[in-house]
């Protein structure tokens, strides 16, 4: 149940968000038409507090939908950011692949994957696991972040490589402590359960790509921080 709260707050702010971008407003537009201030608004498009339905019905009005229309946009956006990031990782991975001149056998026998799981990779069928990911990027020799970023191929990001499996739960909470945010604040901004957070930072339990995005989201790290070693 609390998992389902979280992530419908998530969806709230991030269908504001979208929504209000659409019309092109700034926060402050947006505040001053529900008479809140420009922190509220961040606040509550960023999923760091609960506001009352009154406040929410009245956003909804000023962005002419319903309050499940906001969640709907903000569903949608959930979506539309995994699809967005299956493909980059299809387009990434076969570019790098044939970058090193290697065929999809080739490539699979160095990762330990089957043929067929580099293709369906390629062709935006599926988002890898993180565990996965750190493999295929130590086939490709580029940094984990790189299938993930945007950008070019740099000179760094051929050098780089990926940390070890166990380190990404520490380097979560590393994250999330230096930026000052509590479990509950975490799980507010980014839509996952609290039990669930606590077993990707003890390690219990691996992030999968779309928890990273969440994460990435609510926290504001940069997949490198977290995926990449120093």
């Amino acid at each position: 149940m609390g998992n389902r709260i979280a992530k419908s707050g998530l969806q709230l702010g991030r269908g504001i968000r979208k929504l209000r971008k659409q019309k092109k407003w700034k926060q402050s537009v947006l505040a001053e038409k529900v008479g809140l201030n420009v922190a509220t608004i961040s606040l509550i498009e960023s999923s760091k507090t609960n506001p009352s339905y009154y406040d929410i019905e009245n956003i909804a009005g000023a962005l002419g939908t319903s309050v499940s229309g906001l969640i709907g946009a903000g569903k949608t956006s959930l979506n539309s950011s995994s699809d967005e990031m299956r493909s980059l990782v299809a387009e990434r991975c076969f570019f790098r692949r044939n970058e090193l001149g290697l065929s999809r056998a080739e490539l699979a026998a160095i990762t330990g994957f089957l043929p067929q799981y580099i293709s369906t990779t390629e062709l935006a069928r599926r988002l890898p696991l993180v565990r996965s990911l750190l493999t295929l990027a130590g086939g490709l020799q580029v940094r984990p972040s790189w299938l993930l970023g945007s950008g070019l191929l740099e000179a760094r990001d051929r050098k780089g490589s990926p940390i070890a499996v166990g380190d990404l739960g520490e380097r979560l909470r590393g994250a999330r402590v230096q930026r000052g945010f509590t479990l509950d604040a975490t799980c507010r901004a980014s839509g996952l359960g609290f039990r669930h957070l606590e077993r990707l930072e003890s390690g219990e339990q691996l992030p999968t790509v779309a928890t990273l995005l969440a994460l990435r989201d609510g926290l504001g790290f940069a997949f490198s921080e977290i995926l990449d070693k120093n």
